[in-house]
């Protein structure tokens, strides 16, 4: 038996989730993601705590649903994240994620995490540019992507 999924209705379904905006936060080394078990933003752990950094992130802008037929994939692409000056110890990942209800974490469904070296921030400007299907960063690149 086989199955299969129509592109357009996971493109559709992507697309509904936008009455809701895009955000990233910043957790440390300590976050395991686990694709089959966190769907929302109230199963992550380890999010950062430091000078200039809001609890729950910052908005994500030029999120845009890209049907890609070609290769059977859908695509979440947005512009580079500008988080402003921090101090934080340690940052590892971010967390994408559909703010859907702000003063409920167990609302905001979980897009994925990018993972990088750890690294200490102290009165730097954190700026995350997300690379595009070439590898090459730009203004506006892959943060998300879903197959059919």
């Amino acid at each position: 038996m086989t199955a299969s999924v129509a592109g357009v209705t996971i493109y559709d379904m992507v697309t509904n989730y936008f009455a809701a905006s895009v955000k990233a936060l910043l957790c440390d080394s300590t976050y395991t993601f686990d694709k089959d078990a966190h769907a929302t933003r109230a199963d992550v752990t380890g999010e950062v705590v430091g000078t200039g950094y809001a609890l729950g992130g910052v908005e994500v802008t030029g999120v845009n649903v890209v049907l890609d037929t070609a290769n059977n994939v859908v695509k979440l692409v947005a512009n580079e994240v500008d988080f402003g000056t921090l101090t934080i110890t340690e940052v590892a990942q971010i967390v994408l994620y559909f703010d859907v209800d702000t003063s409920d974490p167990t609302a905001d469904k979980l897009i994925g995490v990018h993972t990088f070296a750890p690294q200490a921030l102290s009165g730097e400007n954190f700026t995350y540019a997300f690379y595009d299907d070439d590898s090459d960063p730009g203004t506006k690149g892959v943060i998300g992507s879903f197959g059919y």
